[in-house]
C-alpha cells in the first residue's frame, strides 16, 4: 500500500515548517483548533491532486507575509517535490517534480493518492452543486493523467467565451463571433462530462453492497450525474445546436449558462426520486461515509495500491455508530493519518503502533 516515509512543509498555511520521518502506518494529529491538523492534511492532498481541500483557491495555502509554499514528500523511495508562488501581483507559478526531474502535472497522476475524510464531506448532499462537483473532479485528477489539463483548458475557454458574452451585450463584438467559442465549449465539455459520467457508473457498481456490509442494511440507491448534454458519443451535433439555442440568454447574462461548471449529481432510489430529501440526516451521513469507502476501493482498483487515508475530526462528528462504520469500512492496509483535539478519542487499539504528533499554537 500506497506510504509517506517523509514529509517537509516550507510556508504551508499557518503551520510550522515541519520535517517528519514518518515509518508508522497511523499517524495522529493532535491539538487545538486552528493549530494546523486540516492544513497538514491538506498539504498531503495537494501533493494528490494538485489542488486545496477548496479547489480554486491554492493561493490560501502560502503563509501570511510569504510569497509561496513548498512541499517534499518521499514516497515509496520517491522524493516528490511542489511548488507553488506568486509571480506578479494577478498570476501563480506553480511547478512539480519527481527525484528532481521537472514534470509536468498529468506526469504525477498516481504518485501519491488519498481520500480525505472531511466533516463537510458529511453535508455533501445539502451543500451546493459546486461541492459535489468538486468531489468528482478530486478523484479524477488521481487517476486520469489529461483530466487536470481538460479543466485548465475548459477554465481558459469558459473565461474567453463570458468576457466576448459581455463584449457582444455591450455593443463591442458580434454574435458570430462565438462561433470559434462555442466548438471549443463543446469539445471541452464533452470530454469533462464523459469522465465524469464513466466514474460515476464506476462508483455505482457496489455502492449498495458497500452500504449493506457498513451497516446491515438494504438501500436501494445510485448516483445520477444531470447535465443537459446527452451521454452519445453521436450526440456532439447536438450539443452544439444546445449551446447554440442558448446563445441569446449567455448574450443577456453575460455568461455561459451550460457545461460542466453548471452540472450536477444526486443520489437517487430506485423510483427516481432524491434521497437527499427522503432520508434522516443520519442516514444520508451512513450513505456518504459507504461513498467513501466506495471511492478508495475505486482508487486501489485502479492503481493496484491503497490510497493514503485522511481522516479530519471525523469521528467527533459522528455518533457511535458511524464512527464504527468509518472504522470498520477503511482497510488495514492503509497509512492513516487522524486529526483529534484530544487523543482520549482515538480507539485505543488504534494509538498501539501509532506516531503521535502534537502541534502547538
Amino acid at each position: 500500500f500506497m506510504k509517506i516515509q517523509r514529509l517537509k512543509t516550507t510556508n504551508f498555511r499557518n503551520l510550522p515548517d515541519l520535517d517528519l520521518e514518518i515509518s508508522q502506518d497511523f499517524v495522529v494529529l493532535v491539538g487545538g483548533n486552528a493549530v494546523g491538523k486540516t492544513n497538514l492534511l491538506e498539504s498531503i492532498y495537494y501533493a494528490s491532486t494538485l489542488q486545496a481541500f477548496s479547489p480554486r483557491k491554492s493561493w490560501e495555502m502560502i503563509k501570511w507575509g510569504s510569497d509561496h509554499f513548498r512541499l517534499a514528500l518521499e514516497v515509496e523511495g520517491k522524493k516528490l517535490e511542489y511548488y507553488y508562488g506568486q509571480k506578479d501581483e494577478k498570476k501563480y507559478l506553480r511547478s512539480q517534480s519527481i527525484n528532481g526531474v521537472r514534470k509536468k502535472a498529468g506526469e504525477m497522476t498516481g504518485m501519491l493518492t488519498s481520500v480525505a475524510f472531511l466533516p463537510q464531506d458529511l453535508n455533501l448532499f445539502q451543500l451546493g452543486p459546486s461541492i459535489r462537483r468538486d468531489y468528482l473532479d478530486g478523484i479524477l485528477l488521481q487517476t486520469e493523467r489529461t483530466y487536470e489539463k481538460l479543466l485548465s483548458e475548459f477554465d481558459k475557454v469558459l473565461s474567453q467565451r463570458n468576457e466576448l458574452l459581455r463584449r457582444i451585450n455591450a455593443g463591442g463584438a458580434s454574435v458570430d463571433e462565438l462561433d470559434f467559442w462555442d466548438a471549443q465549449l463543446v469539445e471541452h465539455s464533452f470530454n469533462i462530462i464523459s469522465f465524469r459520467r464513466q466514474l460515476i457508473e464506476s462508483l455505482n457498481k457496489d455502492l449498495p453492497a458497500v452500504y449493506k456490509d457498513l451497516t446491515g442494511s438494504v438501500l436501494g440507491f445510485s448516483l445520477r450525474y444531470q447535465s443537459p448534454f446527452p451521454e452519445e458519443e453521436a450526440s456532439r451535433q447536438k450539443l452544439v445546436e444546445l449551446v447554440s439555442r442558448r446563445r441569446r440568454f449567455d448574450v443577456a447574462a453575460q455568461q455561459t449558462s451550460v457545461g460542466p461548471h453548471r452540472d450536477d449529481w444526486q443520489v437517487l432510489d430506485g423510483e427516481g426520486r432524491n434521497l437527499a430529501r427522503l432520508l434522516s440526516r443520519g442516514e444520508q451521513r451512513s450513505v456518504i461515509i459507504a461513498l467513501k469507502i466506495q471511492e478508495l476501493l475505486f482508487l486501489e482498483a485502479m492503481l493496484g495500491r491503497q490510497p493514503i487515508v485522511l481522516l479530519d475530526e471525523l469521528l467527533a462528528e459522528l455518533d457511535e455508530t458511524r464512527q464504527q462504520y468509518v472504522l470498520k469500512g477503511l482497510p488495514a492496509e492503509t497509512q492513516k493519518f487522524f486529526t483529534t483535539t484530544d487523543i482520549k478519542e482515538v480507539p485505543k487499539i488504534l494509538l498501539k503502533n501509532a506516531l503521535v504528533i502534537e502541534l502547538k499554537p
